[in-house]
């Protein structure tokens, strides 16, 4: 039932629901704007990050070697520089005099894995004083490397001529193998190849 006033209706302004009304659309339009605003902006932010890691320069590592230099690449290792890696590592190895036997086995050590390098102190001190006492000298020159994969990494056999001094009397020349297990791991300051030797063998060949 329609209140009456005087006897007459009451007079609705037409004008104040227009007001109201075009008053929530500019509400609903700046909200709208503001959240286009804001997804624009993630998806801007999204496309250049998905440029930067597309575009950005990866990292790219140069393995010394005793021929030739090797190219490692984040996940990826080329068989050049599985060669390289295993024969500067094992020239550094197994070339020493009494005077280089303590800091070659400082540099060799930075590329063992702790589990190489706990298995081979002991044998590693005594094998230095022994060097050291008798003036025992190792000279090996590298002719072949061998890569073989393998589910943990890498098998890589390094083949040449071995020749053991004592004082400067020449005592032992043979031909050897020597085979070296390696893995992937992370590069780090000390081992800026992201290679690691998990285990180490030396085997005579037949002459």
């Amino acid at each position: 039932m329609k209140e009456i006033l005087n006897g007459q209706e009451p007079i609705r302004s037409t004008k104040s629901s227009f007001v109201e009304k075009w008053g929530r659309a500019e509400e609903a339009n700046a909200y709208m704007g503001l959240s286009l605003f804001i997804v624009g902006t993630v998806c801007v932010g999204l496309i250049a990050a998905l440029a930067y890691l597309i575009l950005r320069p990866q990292p790219v590592y140069y393995v010394p070697g005793a021929r030739t230099a090797g190219i490692a690449r984040p996940n990826q290792i080329e068989e050049s520089s599985l060669k390289s890696f295993a024969e500067s590592w094992i020239l550094n190895w197994a070339n020493f005099t009494p005077a280089t036997i303590k800091d070659m086995y400082q540099q060799a050590a930075k590329y063992m894995s702790p589990g190489l390098l706990s298995k081979m102190q002991a044998r590693i001190d005594d094998e230095i004083q022994k060097i050291e006492r008798n003036s025992i000298s190792s000279l090996f020159t590298a002719s072949q490397s061998l890569v073989k994969e393998e589910s943990r990494g890498y098998e890589v056999i390094v083949t040449g001529e071995k020749t053991i001094f004592i004082g400067k009397e020449n005592m032992d020349k043979q031909r050897v193998k020597y085979i070296l297990k390696i893995k992937l791991t992370a590069p780090t300051e000390k081992n800026i190849y992201g290679l690691m030797i998990e285990a180490l063998d030396q085997t005579p060949l037949e002459q």
